[in-house]
């Protein structure tokens, strides 16, 4: 009984193997060779770049707030953040721009930031305060090299002079960062045609004198106006703010809207003063506000810089 039984298993078995055979042939199982990449692995698998890390430096009593980014939809920042993350050879970026810039707080902070993640050897060691010039003095090696060139009471049009833009040329830049807007917005016969005209200007002249460069505008900060026995938000920086912004969709240009990302009309200001980063003016900023200024830009590129180089 036993015997027979196991004959029956046995046919069964015979006429079963087969099937099963053509069946695992029908979900084929790729043969593997070595271990599964780790998480870790599998990043520098897919990207042959490291990407940096981000932490947000948005003070907490902020209100208001939108996403610190920089909008570039046409993705122009692109062959720069290459280079950047090669490691290769000098970067160059040039910082222009009013009295934000002057001051040289905001842009330094800035580039220490990105000689810190990115690499100093490019330019040699200096402190950069009021009292000099905020020019990089260049080694030969590779890394970011950035120079700030800033003059009090600019607005753009003051930067289409033609010895502005041989001072500019002269640093021989890869990205040109613009940073203007507060002179314009004091100006109580401001035009928005005029100021297209004066930006459309200024980007034609660089990129004539400086073919390839790129560049990344900013809005301005926010600042206040005297009514005779107090101070009260400038309400035309909003439609200065508005019209860099709509100039560089036009023109196809990378901007960072710091007026909007910081509170916009209602709370950017606002929010300065009550974190204690406006002077007493009311129109430029401490060293801790020109330092959170900074770092929100630098925040921004490393965004931007980490969606370039991971796609």
């Amino acid at each position: 009984m036993i015997d027979r039984r196991n004959r029956i298993y046995g046919c069964l078995l015979f006429l079963w193997l087969p099937m099963l055979v053509f069946a695992q042939d029908m979900v084929p199982v790729k043969r593997i060779d070595a271990p599964l990449l780790c998480a870790t692995e599998l990043r520098d698998y897919t990207s042959s770049f490291d990407l940096m890390e981000v932490q947000d430096v948005m003070p907490l009593l902020f209100k208001g707030i939108q996403t610190d980014t920089i909008i570039d939809p046409y993705n122009t920042l692109a062959p720069l953040f290459l280079r950047i993350a090669q490691k290769k050879e000098v970067v160059r970026i040039v910082h222009i721009g009013d009295s934000h810039v002057r001051g040289h707080i905001f842009p330094y902070t800035v580039r220490t930031l990105l000689e810190n993640a990115f690499g100093a050897d490019a330019a040699y060691p200096k402190e950069v305060t009021y009292g000099t010039n905020g020019l990089a003095e260049p080694t030969g090696k590779s890394g970011i090299l950035y120079d700030i060139i800033g003059v009090n009471g600019a607005t753009t049009n003051r930067f289409t002079r033609e010895d502005m833009i041989q001072r500019v040329t002269e640093r021989h830049p890869d990205l040109i960062l613009l940073s203007f807007g507060t002179n314009e917005a004091h100006d109580r016969r401001y035009h928005r045609s005029m100021h297209t005209l004066q930006l459309s200007n200024l980007i034609y002249l660089l990129r004539q004198a400086n073919p390839g460069v790129v560049f990344l505008v900013t809005t301005p900060p926010g600042s206040y106006l005297r009514r005779r026995w107090r101070k009260i938000p400038n309400v035309r920086t909003e439609v200065v703010s508005q019209n860099i912004v709509a100039f560089c969709n036009q023109n196809k240009l990378a901007y960072w809207d710091l007026y909007a990302i910081v509170g916009g009309r209602r709370y950017a200001c606002k929010n300065w003063v009550k974190g204690d980063y406006m002077r007493r003016d009311r129109i430029h900023f401490t060293p801790e506000g020109y330092k959170v200024q900074g770092a929100l830009l630098y925040e921004a590129l490393i965004k931007a810089y980490n969606d370039d180089v991971s796609n």
